[in-house]
């Protein structure tokens, strides 16, 4: 195996010595290589941010088929009202596929396993300058070797207010990490320097194509991501589709529209998207996204009480600078309870 580290950059190319009749010369498939590689691994996209709350559980989803090898986590703590020295935030992360969960795991950052760990703020005058700002990162290959990396993982926080809840969580912020090297065991990577004048033609300038497809299948744009704590979930007691009352509604009944920026390449771009929810009963409900391209509907079986996750929904997005979601819901009968919310896309 052999890691070549690559610097984060996306290089400047200049259309003119690359015209038609030119003659072709080396700086040119190194530049193409380096792009490819910042295509692939320089711009991934998946993210999720949980709100500041003062404690409770939290979910949100990561789809692990990616070029992102690391994702970050980051937690955020404040002081409330007048801080006691002894009040801080203790964070416990899990990871599961749906099936499989690791838990107080070398995999996890033993900050976020909550075992004793407390992030306290800082002692400085004001809220702002008292914050502190506690970073670990997931390794997905760790994780692999429990979780089944074709489904989607789904990131759960309990998070909690010790002592006399002085002290809050201001967000909690996931994200992938950009690949600052190139692994000769994965499929896709192109070396630049392979590329060199009067360089030896050998199979290892073959790895710009597959770079470039991995750029385009892997890579990930999260559209929309909202985790509300599980005890105070939106509900809906529609029996018709309406919108869903609270996190997704701007004023009276009106759905709240989010703007996104659709990722163009090649054809109208396509969307997964799902929901964290339960119903009161045995009755089934549904949930469905509106784009300017369609209504996507997502079928949710009723779980008698008990929490699940639905991933499985499909859609488009327009192919065109900026796009508006928007949701809405309905229940046969009860209450139908929705804690997370993901729209991503789905390249392949």
């Amino acid at each position: 195996m052999t890691i070549t580290p690559r610097r984060l950059n996306a290089p400047a190319v200049w259309s003119q010595p690359r015209a038609s009749l030119r003659t072709a010369q080396a700086s040119h498939a190194f530049d193409t290589a380096d792009l490819a590689n910042d295509a692939a691994g320089g711009r991934v996209g998946q993210r999720a941010t949980i709100l500041r709350n003062t404690g409770g559980t939290f979910h949100c989803f990561w789809h692990p088929v990616t070029t992102a090898r690391f994702v970050e986590v980051a937690v955020t703590v404040a002081p409330k009202g007048t801080w006691s020295v002894f009040d801080g935030v203790t964070v416990d992360l899990s990871v599961t596929d749906g099936a499989a969960t690791v838990t107080a795991s070398t995999a996890i950052p033993s900050v976020f396993r909550s075992a004793g760990v407390v992030i306290r703020p800082g002692l400085d005058a004001s809220r702002v300058s008292s914050s502190q700002r506690i970073i670990g990162h997931l390794d997905r290959t760790a994780l692999d070797a429990t979780l089944d990396a074709t489904l989607v993982w789904r990131l759960k926080f309990v998070l909690a207010c010790t002592g006399g809840a002085t002290a809050c969580v201001e967000a909690v912020e996931v994200a992938e990490v950009a690949r600052f090297a190139l692994d000769s065991t994965e499929t896709y990577g192109d070396i630049p320097s392979t590329y060199l004048p009067r360089g030896v033609i050998t199979s290892a300038l073959s790895r710009t194509g597959a770079t470039l497809e991995a750029a385009y299948d892997l890579n990930r744009r999260t559209y929309h991501a909202l985790s509300l704590e599980e005890s105070t979930p939106d509900a809906v007691t529609a029996a018709a589709w309406a919108a869903i009352p609270g996190s997704q509604t701007v004023t009276g009944t009106t759905a709240a529209a989010w703007k996104v920026r659709p990722r163009r390449i090649l054809s109208t771009p396509a969307i997964l998207f799902g929901v964290r929810y339960k119903t009161s009963g045995a009755t089934a409900g549904d949930v469905r996204i509106t784009t300017s391209v369609g209504t996507y509907t997502l079928a949710l079986p009723g779980t008698s009480g008990a929490w699940a996750d639905v991933l499985t929904g499909a859609g488009y997005l327009a192919d065109a600078a900026t796009d508006t979601i928007t949701w809405q819901a309905q229940v046969g009968a009860g209450t139908l309870s929705i804690a997370s919310y993901w729209v991503v896309d789905a390249p392949t």
